[in-house]
């Protein structure tokens, strides 16, 4: 099932969990949603920002599954695949995952900064984790694409 249907078991539901993770997170950034008598807010959009990293990972797994198959002749090519491929070389990913992790230093630093305006001492949860989760999960997602486009220029080397 892995290797033979990758896109059903790790694509689509990988998509729409990080579809709904970043959903809920870019409703949360800005402030507390309240739906009925359930306020959702910070604690909210931490989960938000582990279903997107998760989310990625399946579809991360797709591709590497995918990859493997067609290396070790396991599935016929596919255009779409090889189309998809043209674009995830490891320069870009080294380039996307390194801007991504330039985000994440950058919002870390903005909470530094934040913090040192209230003179190192007790801050309001709420605002600082605001800045925190989307900076922490941006050095996530960034050292997974770097990872990532490594092990994908490895699979699509295939043997000799």
């Amino acid at each position: 099932m892995l290797l033979y249907s990758p896109r059903w078991l790790f694509l689509y539901p990988g998509c729409l969990l990080m579809a709904l993770g970043l959903i809920v997170a870019v409703l949360l950034l800005p402030h507390p949603r309240a739906l009925g008598r359930v306020t959702f807010d910070i604690h909210t959009l931490f989960f938000a920002a582990m279903a997107v990293l998760v989310g990625f990972q399946a579809i991360l797994f797709a591709v590497f599954s995918k990859t493997f198959a067609i290396t070790e002749r396991l599935l016929p090519r596919d255009p779409k695949m090889d189309r998809l491929l043209h674009y995830l070389q490891l320069e870009s990913g080294l380039l996307v995952g390194l801007a991504l992790i330039a985000y994440g230093i950058g919002g870390a630093i903005y909470g530094v900064k934040a913090w040192e305006i209230h003179g190192f001492g007790p801050l309001l949860p709420t605002r600082v984790m605001r800045i925190i989760i989307p900076a922490g999960t941006s050095l996530v997602l960034g050292c997974e694409v770097i990872l990532s486009s490594f092990f994908l220029s490895v699979l699509g080397m295939g043997r000799k």
